[in-house]
């Protein structure tokens, strides 16, 4: 049997001690990553007002779907390694 590599808030919450420390670690990886393809969305492919304002809005809506625990990561993966052939667990991080 496969090992689970990603987790969603409702799983994790029974894992933590402190799930208010829980959502706000989530929340601000949420946040810093949003600011980080932001800044690559803006820099390398001149990304202006509009498509960074529909980007963000898709993002925080895949983000609410993560959080209520209609999409998982490993959804997310497989659809990603399926439709475009890039396997995020290969890239180096």
């Amino acid at each position: 049997m496969r090992q689970q590599k990603y987790y969603n808030n409702k799983q994790i919450r029974p894992m933590v001690q402190n799930r208010r420390d829980a959502d706000q670690l989530i929340s601000a990886s949420f946040k810093a990553f949003l600011l980080l393809g932001a800044m690559a969305l803006r820099d390398e492919f001149g990304y202006g007002n509009a498509r960074m304002s529909r980007w963000i809005w898709k993002m925080s809506d895949l983000m609410d779907s993560y959080k209520r625990g209609y999409i998982s990561v490993q959804d997310l993966h497989d659809t990603i390694l399926e439709e475009t052939g890039i396997d995020v667990n290969d890239l180096r991080l």
